[in-house]
């Protein structure tokens, strides 16, 4: 959000003082477009304030439209002003190619494209129409659409990163709902666990630095859930060894957790055993089970 108001605080300013001719040429046609820029700035900070549109929607407007109109004085700075228009021409450049880092800035992707599409197709009809290369000259356009090319691809990339730390959140924030629900933890208990999931140097400390921390009715719940587990597993072990008596506890354990469908790595850091003893636990048992290379274990020990 603070990029996008500071956006618009700064391209306020900027046509303000176009408008009051501070700054560019005084051409009431050039004007009528900067007029046209600080209208869509109140509209899309209007839009933003009065929760009419989200501030993405009101960004990616603003960001369109606004180099809709800056391509338009592009193109149009050559064919008013043949001559005697270079600095003109530069200062707008300079501006669309702002618009740019500023939609970058703000992680808005998409716009940064058709941005970068627009500006690059103004740039190439102002060089077509500077025949003699004064008001747009090819070295402008070659560093420009350098520039651009950069600036899109640093886009694509932090949108990238981007998409992979909301996932990262989404997950976590399962994680936190999964947990309140079932164990009813508070959201303080909850960021101890998540705390003690990012700091794996406290290694056998965790749970016990973990029940030090939370309340006592949340211990409880804790407490009563894993022992109700225990009772369960139990029974389904004596239930799994009455099947299957010709199997050792070792092969009973872990065909409970291939039951319960979990990958060798999460049983051997379960079992606290490499994932080779694990996997050659699993061949004993489809041996003593004797089981064809086509028949799924897990699905034969639920049959």
């Amino acid at each position: 959000m603070t990029v996008f108001l500071m956006g618009m605080l700064l391209s306020l300013i900027g046509d303000a003082i176009h408008i009051f001719g501070v700054v560019g040429l005084l051409d009431p046609r050039l004007q009528a477009i900067t007029y046209c820029k600080l209208m869509l700035v109140i509209c899309c900070s209007s839009l933003f304030f009065s929760r009419c549109y989200s501030i993405k929607s009101c960004f990616f407007i603003y960001g369109v439209v606004a180099q809709l109109l800056q391509s338009i004085r592009i193109v149009l700075l050559p064919i008013w002003y043949p001559t005697g228009a270079e600095e003109a021409m530069m200062a707008n450049l300079i501006i669309s190619y702002t618009l740019l880092l500023y939609l970058t800035m703000g992680f808005m992707a998409l716009a940064s494209y058709i941005v970068a599409g627009l500006f690059l197709l103004s740039m190439t009809i102002a060089l077509l129409l500077c025949g003699d290369g004064t008001c747009m000259n090819p070295r402008l356009w070659v560093i420009f659409t350098c520039i651009e090319i950069m600036t899109c691809i640093l886009s694509y990339i932090e949108n990238k990163a981007m998409m992979g730390i909301k996932k990262v959140s989404s997950e976590r924030q399962d994680q936190i709902i999964a947990m309140n629900s079932t164990f009813g933890l508070s959201d303080k208990d909850m960021r101890i666990f998540l705390s003690l999931r990012e700091d794996p140097k406290r290694g056998d400390k965790a749970a016990a630095f973990f029940f030090d921390h939370i309340d006592h009715e949340s211990e409880r719940r804790l407490m009563a859930a894993v022992e109700k587990h225990k009772v369960d597993v139990m029974l389904r072990n004596k239930s799994l060894s009455e099947r299957f008596p010709m199997l050792t506890d070792t092969e009973l354990k872990v065909a409970l957790h291939v039951m319960e469908g979990k990958s060798l790595k999460e049983i051997a850091c379960l079992l606290d055993k490499s994932e080779n003893n694990v996997g050659s636990v699993r061949v004993n048992i489809r041996k003593k089970l004797q089981l064809s290379t086509e028949q799924d274990l897990r699905e034969y020990l639920l049959g």
